[in-house]
């Protein structure tokens, strides 16, 4: 954050700057920063970039994280298209990530406790 400009701009989307607009849609952006530090295990989002809606309005977007599939990543690209009509609802985003969690739970069984009644 800048210390003239006391909002979390690294999580902002680009309408919030542009129109002062602040929809679900402005908050599913920010929600896919959120999922971005997740999955780079704490980095801290546009570290490098100084002027943000220039970086965006030429395309380009956070890096895919080391522990990211890529459907979660191009998902997470969704949730930051310039276009906020485009970005996905959280209804959305709550069916994504289930059927991610029931993929990835039929290829890496979660434990399940063992009874320790002998």
């Amino acid at each position: 954050m800048h210390k003239e400009n006391p909002l979390p701009h690294h999580w902002m989307a680009p309408e919030n700057f542009d129109e002062k607009k602040f929809t679900e849609k402005s908050e599913i952006w920010s929600y896919a920063v959120c999922l971005w530090e997740l999955f780079t295990l704490g980095d801290i989002p546009y570290q490098e970039v100084e002027d943000m809606l220039k970086y965006l309005s030429v395309g380009r977007r956070l890096p895919q994280p080391n522990y990211c599939s890529k459907e979660i990543y191009d998902f997470m690209k969704g949730c930051w298209d310039l276009d906020p009509s485009k970005r996905p609802t959280f209804s959305e985003c709550v069916k994504f990530f289930e059927k991610q969690l029931e993929l990835f739970t039929k290829e890496q069984p979660l434990n399940k406790p063992t009874s320790n009644n002998a």
